[in-house]
């Protein structure tokens, strides 16, 4: 989804050239066997956001590349997609999606089931800003959960090594 991360001008600009051409070709795409659909992935993690992009993201929720390729594939084989907004995020629960407060389109009916592919168009009466502002909230609150976690990791890791050492459990010299 397009979303501001400082230090990413360029990178936020050609999201929204690419966004914005979308929307224009989905628009004069008018003859008949031309399709086009725009997949808008969060954060993927592979070899282009180099070191400086995975320590912005560290413990961020980043979304698998198999579900960009995923959503990739489903939009060229499935040939009633036209026009269609497709965000790619970390697998999350239709549960998740209600609790930030997006309506959840009445075909998808499975609670548990994880997903990554969510069509944008789907979500009626929301514009596509206000979806994207949901999306990253869900995000930024799936970073603080795993962040949370390693922290409590942490702290029981030392807890546990002072321990040990204390009654002299430790390893042996």
């Amino acid at each position: 989804p397009l979303t501001r991360v400082s230090m990413l001008t360029r990178h936020h600009a050609a999201k929204h050239g690419v966004v914005g051409l979308f929307r224009c070709l989905r628009i004069g795409s008018i003859n008949p066997g031309y399709r086009v659909n725009c997949l808008c992935p969060y954060f993927v993690d592979t070899p282009i956001l180099g070191l400086g992009g995975k320590m912005i993201l560290y413990n961020a929720a980043m979304t698998k590349i198999e579900d960009v390729v995923g959503a990739a594939v489903q939009t060229i084989a499935n040939e009633d997609l036209k026009g269609r907004i497709f965000a790619i995020i970390p697998r999350t629960t239709v549960t998740k999606i209600r609790e930030i407060g997006l309506p959840i389109p009445e075909d998808i009916n499975s609670e548990g089931e994880e997903r990554a592919v969510w069509d944008v168009e789907n979500f009626e009466g929301m514009s596509g800003d206000e979806f994207t502002n949901r999306i990253v909230a869900l995000m930024n609150f799936a970073s603080a959960q795993k962040a949370a976690t390693a922290k409590l990791r942490d702290v029981t890791s030392v807890f546990w090594g002072a321990f040990m050492w204390l009654f002299g459990m430790g390893p042996r010299r």
